[in-house]
Order: structure tokens, then sequence, then C-alpha cells
């Protein structure tokens, strides 16, 4: 955090978490406003207990995360950011949104970049990317014999998926990268709950889930299981999250200087 953030934070109404930098937080901090921030996409994830801490006290602030624009292009930044969205929802926080300024289908524009076009932080878009709760946990129910504990883990990891799959429901990743994304532990629940997604045809997979334990990257072996090919998962069209046009963020507009920088 800025030094000169820390009074802005004082009965804020809405907080930015910078996600792509310190350059983004200081320029969202340069329009007035609560603001922290990491100095890279995925360094958000700390420690739960940390997060815990940092944001225990806004639970009933909007919390807004502020990814670059590239995200419709580069699925891992849509990733973190749904991610660390999950992440805040499941320490209570009420209102996150994931926003970035808006995609021309040409050009990175990151909040710094959108800001130094004269543009407001209320003209960021929300993404909107959610799943029906309950659906997935309906779904499984009627499509199985299953104890209830099981079908609830299935409906939770198919609900998982669905957040970070791609609009036509296909998700490609690493066990290391699903692990996070099912909000797992351990890299064989990742095999097991594809397994029990699979037998009640909430995915086809096109592909194996043949797993090995430990895989080099570069010179280093990691004894970890992962895919002895990747497969590509793909979510039944019932179970798919639903991603609304964008929105803009809206909120009141920047208007004048002080002490060098803008205020509200």
């Amino acid at each position: 955090m800025h030094p000169l953030a820390w009074e802005r934070f004082t009965n804020a109404p809405r907080v930015f978490f910078a996600i792509e930098g310190c350059i983004k937080s200081d320029a969202i901090l340069s329009a007035g406003v609560a603001v922290l921030g990491v100095p890279s996409v995925t360094l958000w994830d700390g420690p739960e207990e940390e997060l815990e801490a940092v944001f225990r006290q806004f639970r009933d602030e909007e919390v807004v995360i502020v990814a670059d624009s590239d995200w419709t292009r580069v699925p891992g930044v849509l990733t973190q950011a749904m991610l660390c969205r999950s992440a805040l929802r499941r320490l209570g926080l009420r209102n996150v949104v994931v926003a970035a300024p808006p995609d021309n289908g040409i050009d990175k524009m990151g909040v710094d970049d959108h800001l130094g076009g004269g543009r407001s932080l209320a003209a960021l878009d929300v993404i909107d990317r959610e799943v029906h709760h309950g659906r997935a946990l309906e779904w499984l129910a009627n499509r199985n014999g299953w104890r209830k504990d099981k079908t609830w883990r299935a409906a939770q990891l198919a609900e998982c998926l669905a957040l970070h799959a791609d609009p036509d429901g296909n998700i490609s990743k690493s066990m290391r990268s699903l692990a996070p994304i099912m909000a797992v532990r351990h890299h064989s629940r990742v095999g097991r709950g594809m397994h029990d997604l699979l037998e009640c045809e909430a995915i086809i997979v096109d592909g194996s889930l043949s797993a090995l334990q430990g895989t080099w990257h570069g010179n280093h072996f990691v004894r970890e299981l992962e895919w002895e090919n990747r497969p590509i998962i793909t979510l039944h069209p019932d179970l798919r999250a639903e991603t609304l046009p964008p929105r803009r963020l809206g909120g009141r507009e920047v208007r004048h200087m002080k002490n060098g920088l803008l205020a509200a």
C-alpha cells in the first residue's frame, strides 16, 4: 500500500485491489480512492490467514479487483482474477467484483493507460462471470445414487471449473493449476474429482485422465502428480458459467486536483 493511500480507507465505500503491479496501484491512487495491490497477477495468492488479516475489515465495502484489458485474450489473467475473487468471497466479503479497462481487441491496456487517457475508474468494465449456485448440485443429484457428501463435492468442483473454462466449456490445465481452481489442496484430489465428474457425465474428456507421480520441469524433477498427457476437459452445457456483456463499474467521476493527486 502506498503511504498516501492509508487515509483514503477511512469510510471508503469501495476499495480497489490492483493485481497487475505497483504502477497500476499508484495510478488508481491518483484517482483519489482507496487502493492496495501486489506486484504481479499471481502474487495475491498468499497464505489465507494473511488475506484474512488484510481484507477482513472490508466485508461491507465493495472490493474491486483490477486486471488488464487482455483478460479476454490471455486465459491466465482471467484465471488469476477469478481465483482471487473466489478466495476473497470465501473469507466472507459480500461484494467482490473483477474489473478491467475495455478491451479494443488490439492493444493491451492497463488501468494506468486507461486513466492516463482521460477516462475514469467508473468507465472500467466489470467482468460478470458467475455460476448458478445449486444448479450443479441439483443436476448431479438427479443423475447418480451417490452419498450426499460425494454429490456435494462433485458439484463444488463442477462450479469451480465452470468459472475458469472458456465459453464453450473447455479447460485444459496442469494439475498444479487445477488444484487451486478446484479449491483442493492435493493434486490427487484433482484426478479423483475429474473421475467423479466423468462418471456422472458432467464432463467429457478429450485424452486421458492418467497421471504420473512426478514430472521434469527443465532440469528439476518435481514429485507431484501430473497428467501423463494433458487432457481437454469439456463441461456439460447445463453446468457452464454465464458471462454477461460487460457493464460499466460506475460511481463518482474524478474532477479536481489536490496536492498533485486527483481527488474525488
